[in-house]
């Protein structure tokens, strides 16, 4: 009996050390597995990422899909078109990025820096806040760490930091603001004392430009069952009608 316990610890320690030894290439970040990559490959992805800083468009119609507040209060909003605002804690913007991504993305601080997570590609991107490059690596997708990692980073809406609370939020009613999920059109931050601020806004614009997706959907619908109506009374009802207003001998 003891001679089979034996075997067994020692062929599990064998399992243990070689699982050890054969994910030791592996990172966490922000509680996901990451894999280092090659450096010819970075090289590649970071061109083509185009990262520069900005200046930030005076009217702004992206929503919000991902923000993140630092500890010492400086706020990142990643809007949907590929542009990250930098507020300091005085609620002043003072950068604006811009790049190349295809797909959903959303933004951690690592301390003065920021991470972008890039879904399509399963990237993870680390750079200062004026765009330059820090570190780059590839998300490990098969891992059950990054799954729960991910929706963790996707249900970030709130973050309360140094008693300040931070909340990305709809306000166009409830009809449109249920087709908005996953966007946000606004970033209210509320103070020690109360007091509520919206550090981003773009709630007005985008419920207008909803409001005429809206009437141009109706309308097309409107036109596409008005000609089918026609197309009904002029190939069935009219040929019915005719039909029956014909005298008897001339039916038969």
């Amino acid at each position: 009996m003891n001679m089979k316990w034996n075997i067994f610890k020692i062929t599990l320690c064998f399992f243990l050390s070689f699982f050890i030894m054969g994910t030791s290439t592996f990172a966490s970040d922000f509680g996901m597995d990451t894999i280092p990559m090659e450096a010819s490959e970075i090289e590649k992805i970071w061109k083509n990422v185009q990262m520069r800083k900005v200046e930030p468009s005076v009217e702004i119609l992206s929503p919000i899909i991902s923000f993140d507040v630092s500890p010492n209060g400086d706020v990142a909003i990643g809007l949907k078109e590929n542009e990250i605002r930098i507020f300091d804690s005085n609620n002043v913007l003072v950068s604006c990025l811009k790049f190349n991504n295809t797909g959903s993305y959303y933004i951690r601080w690592n301390e003065a820096n920021l991470v972008i997570f890039c879904v399509r590609g399963s990237l993870l991107l680390e750079v200062t806040s004026s765009g330059d490059f820090v570190r780059m690596c590839e998300i490990d997708e098969q891992s059950l760490s990054t799954v729960k990692a991910w929706y963790q980073v996707r249900q970030n809406r709130e973050k309360m930091v140094s008693g300040c609370t931070y909340k990305v939020k709809n306000n166009m009613g409830a009809f449109y603001n249920t087709f908005a999920a996953g966007s946000y059109s606004q970033l209210e931050k509320t103070d020690v004392d109360g007091k509520a601020i919206l550090l981003y806004d773009v709630n007005t614009q985008l419920l207008q430009k909803r409001i005429v997706i809206t009437i141009l959907i109706l309308t097309g619908l409107g036109i596409v069952i008005a000609s089918f109506i026609r197309s009904f009374i002029v190939y069935y009802v009219k040929p019915v009608e005719k039909q029956e207003a014909m005298p008897l001998d001339k039916k038969f």
